[in-house]
């Protein structure tokens, strides 16, 4: 019997507060803040998912931990499936919800032409509580929007082929919502017949980041399945950890 420890990622630690008592029953949590994110510095302004990998080993250096499950959402998913290609030594497991391993060129277009306005507009009460979170307020937003703009302009962003993820041995959960417009679901389940050890689970009628986002608007517009698949998702995640090897 084993209590593992989770790092979870996404954006700022506080997106997943929903989800803090299920996933923690009987485990440690780490929720750090990805670079630049929050709380989170980034003095150089650069950010990739590469270097958020890098973030993440050095955390674990910093903690003296050798090993954790990880649990990732959008750039958190991408940032645990470089960790897995780059010291897949220090994942037990993980867990990549709405996360790809290559961009085709509609994502990359729709990535390159995100624009902060539009963005704010389209969620305005998530962003609302993303203000709240970013100590430099909106100038630190658009900082992070441009570069969400360079990820598609990055060719070696999202450009992972199917030989190199065949030979990723970490179990992992896909998760991803079949309405995602930004993702379609049809790049996950490739992910999931790529890699020798995963599982799949589609949650029906969820968006891109309507899985975490849309617990902050107010109840008479919150997405029902999306409030299904919340309540669902720490359960799943438990399910899947305890049919890991040595898993609690």
């Amino acid at each position: 019997m084993q209590n593992h420890t989770l790092v979870v990622l996404f954006c700022v630690g506080q997106v997943w507060d929903r989800y803090v008592e299920g996933l923690g029953d009987g485990r440690k949590l780490i929720i750090p803040d990805l670079r630049g994110h929050g709380r989170s510095t980034n003095p150089d302004g650069f950010f990739r998912h590469r270097v958020a990998a890098q973030d993440l080993i050095g955390l674990l250096n910093e903690l003296g931990i050798d090993r954790v499950v990880g649990v990732g959402h959008s750039s958190g998913a991408l940032a645990l499936l470089e960790l897995s290609l780059m010291a897949p030594e220090r994942l037990e497991a993980m867990v990549l919800i709405d996360g790809v391993h290559w961009f085709s060129e509609d994502t990359r277009r729709s990535l390159a032409a995100v624009e902060a306005d539009t963005m704010l507009a389209s969620f305005p009460h998530f962003f609302d509580a993303m203000l709240e979170w970013h100590e430099r307020g909106m100038v630190q937003l658009r900082e992070l929007v441009s570069q969400v703009r360079e990820f598609g302009m990055d060719r070696n962003e999202g450009a992972h082929g199917p030989a190199e993820i065949g030979r990723i041995e970490v179990p992992a959960l896909i998760v991803h919502g079949d309405r995602d417009d930004l993702y379609p679901v049809s790049m996950a389940v490739e992910l999931y017949e790529l890699l020798p050890t995963a599982e799949l689970w589609i949650m029906p009628g969820v968006g891109h980041g309507a899985f975490l986002g849309h617990q902050f608007d107010p109840p008479g517009i919150r997405c029902a399945a999306c409030d299904l698949a919340g309540e669902q998702f720490p359960s799943v995640v438990d399910g899947f950890l305890r049919r890991q090897r040595g898993s609690i």
